[in-house]
């Protein structure tokens, strides 16, 4: 069970926007659709800095205040390093070009068997990437290169994954297969919490922003 408590995203005076606490059983996942860019992306980055407090920072927050305050002036960078708990899938694409595409969904993992190397090669084949798989990365499409950054969300097996612009980075042609392998990650108890412009039914529940505050469907 992921739970999250009352966000609140500021600028230092005034309030941007702000939700109720989210409960969020393993396995689920839930979609913010709103036109703008800005809002939803702060949503998802305000649940990052949250989720990347240490478990005992987080607990001690849910007993207390109840209210996750992120004062986006801080200049305080966002703290990107992937890690086997939390995941965030930003816009632009997070992929090393001089790399081959196997090299960039290798490259966080710790160790690598043979079965891991099966896995990854069978899912590159679903995308019709199993030819290119020791091709550089700089000549893949956008698409492809928010596939590879799936996959490897997958290899990392972490317990929540952030996307951000969901229905942009895939083709309209790759979403079902897509789709699949998030329900394969959410067979193991993943949680997907994404963003996007357009409403998205294949989530457990849609979100949208009304007012500056985050409201369900």
């Amino acid at each position: 069970m992921l739970v999250i408590p009352k966000l609140k995203v500021t600028d230092g005076k005034n309030i941007i926007l702000f939700s109720d606490a989210l409960t969020i059983p393993e396995g689920k996942s839930i979609y913010l659709c709103d036109s703008n860019l800005k809002g939803k992306t702060l949503f998802l980055q305000a649940i990052y800095h949250y989720l990347k407090k240490s478990r005992k920072s987080r607990e001690k927050l849910l007993k207390k205040e109840n209210e996750f305050i992120w004062d986006i002036s801080n200049k305080k960078k966002l703290y990107r390093k992937g890690s086997k708990d939390v995941l965030l899938i930003e816009y632009t694409p997070a992929i090393l070009p001089n790399l081959t595409i196997n090299q960039n969904i290798m490259l966080p993992l710790k160790t690598i068997n043979v079965r891991m190397k099966n896995k990854i090669r069978e899912y590159l084949q679903q995308f019709d990437l199993g030819s290119k798989q020791y091709n550089s990365a700089k000549n893949l499409s956008f698409s492809e290169m928010k596939i590879i950054e799936l996959i490897r969300a997958v290899m990392l097996l972490p317990s929540v994954v952030l996307i951000d612009d969901f229905d942009l980075s895939f083709y309209q042609t790759l979403l079902e297969k897509v789709l699949h392998i998030m329900f394969l990650m959410q067979q193991n108890g993943t949680v997907f919490i994404a963003t996007g412009k357009s409403e998205n039914l294949a989530f457990s529940k849609n979100y949208k922003i009304e007012n500056k505050k985050v409201i369900e469907v």
